[in-house]
């Protein structure tokens, strides 16, 4: 019997998992690889910073299986990529009982910083998709005003309602300092007028973000590496260079 399923993947906080274009890729890859091995379809996913979304259809009750798997890989992968312990937190399964359910779910991880929009957008009934089963959906939807519905956005109920499904997959107080963390670096780029990649290019850059973190919030050392993608071991070496230099 087939069944439809909702992953939740929630990342460990130390860090932001995508700050190269080849994550991305890489873990397409994984989920590409592995629904190969265990049968399954990839529906639809949605990706940032702190959670992975995959909707799979279960063909033989092998999803956990199948997430289990997928953690694993990313977890080997970002322990090399990071030198360090576990990075992944925690994951949970939903069944997804209704079409509508599904539809409405499929929108709101369109709605992610990375997700499988652009597959739905290049569909032809004529062409398979090695990393999405957009056949699934699509071929459902028949008429011109049944996909007009489901390229719409998703409601501002049901956004809500995921944002409060996602937020009791974490630590709520972890959550909102990663945020202020992040917010900070934006507007210190955009005052310093420069692009995520000058910034992490330069070494002066680094230290004089850390100081003003350090001088100006109370964020720890933990909170400034999530964001800079690196371990808090480093953020404290980085300032360390920033206070002997300012001596």
């Amino acid at each position: 019997m087939y069944k439809i399923k909702h992953i939740i993947i929630s990342f460990n906080q130390k860090r932001s998992i995508i700050y190269k274009k080849t994550h991305i890729v890489d873990i397409e890859n994984y989920l590409t690889l592995y629904k190969r091995k265990y049968g399954v379809q990839i529906i639809a996913y949605g990706l940032n910073s702190m959670f992975l979304h995959i909707i799979i259809r279960d063909r033989g009750d092998v999803a956990r299986e199948y997430i289990r798997t997928i953690i694993e890989t990313l977890d080997y992968y970002y322990g090399k990529e990071f030198s360090s312990e576990s990075n992944l937190m925690r994951w949970k399964v939903y069944d997804i009982i209704s079409n509508n359910e599904l539809l409405d779910l499929v929108r709101y991880l369109h709605t992610l910083d990375y997700n499988s929009n652009k597959n739905y957008n290049n569909y032809s009934k004529y062409i398979y998709d090695e990393f999405i089963d957009t056949h699934l959906i699509m071929s459902s939807l028949g008429d011109t005003n049944s996909m007009q519905d489901f390229l719409k956005e998703p409601s501002a109920k049901y956004l809500f309602k995921m944002k409060m499904k996602e937020k009791r997959n974490i630590n709520n107080k972890m959550f909102k300092r990663r945020s202020r963390a992040e917010d900070f670096f934006k507007e210190y780029l955009n005052d310093k007028g420069i692009t995520r990649e000058t910034f992490f290019a330069s070494d002066n850059y680094k230290e004089d973000l850390v100081d003003k973190y350090r001088n100006e919030t109370d964020l720890s050392f933990r909170d400034i590496g999530y964001v800079l993608g690196i371990s808090h071991t480093s953020v404290i070496r980085i300032w360390n260079r920033s206070t002997n230099e300012n001596y």
